[in-house]
């Protein structure tokens, strides 16, 4: 069999079993955002899309321990991200597995900001909607005393 074929297969297998040694694990990564944004459709998203986006770049992370990638592969790699308008030089060719790597890393980094944002909002909401009750309650008391 020829050895690219051995060696990308490897890398699938690899990361397959990551993936399910993720699952059986109870991995944090992917269980905590099942309860914590059981209710936030939004953040529940963003966690899975954050931890799929990690699953692919685990694909590059392996992929950059071989050294036999085809020129050809980076070419039309390089071709799909200057699709999206990111400037890409030519000179990157070499080293398209880092290029790969490094924007699905930012990917990664994106999404995780948002969640935190989206944590912040919750937070804020939280807080804004004690306050409330709190006030709420507060003035009933005053309006209840005042009464009677």
């Amino acid at each position: 069999m020829n050895s690219k074929l051995v060696d990308l297969l490897s890398i699938f297998k690899q990361s397959r079993e990551k993936l399910s040694q993720d699952f059986l694990s109870e991995s944090l990564e992917i269980f905590e955002p099942m309860f914590k944004y059981e209710n936030d459709n939004d953040l529940m998203s963003l966690s899975m899309e954050k931890y799929f986006t990690g699953y692919i770049n685990y694909h590059f992370e392996v992929f950059l321990e071989y050294s036999n990638i085809d020129i050809e592969f980076s070419k039309a790699m390089l071709s799909f991200v200057k699709t999206f308008n990111i400037n890409v030089s030519d000179s990157n060719l070499n080293n398209g597995k880092e290029l790969f790597y490094s924007i699905l890393k930012q990917k990664e980094s994106f999404l995780q900001e948002m969640i935190t944002v989206g944590n912040i909002d919750s937070d804020k909401f939280n807080k804004l909607s004690y306050l409330y009750q709190k006030d709420k309650t507060l003035f009933d008391r005053e309006l209840n005393s005042l009464k009677g």
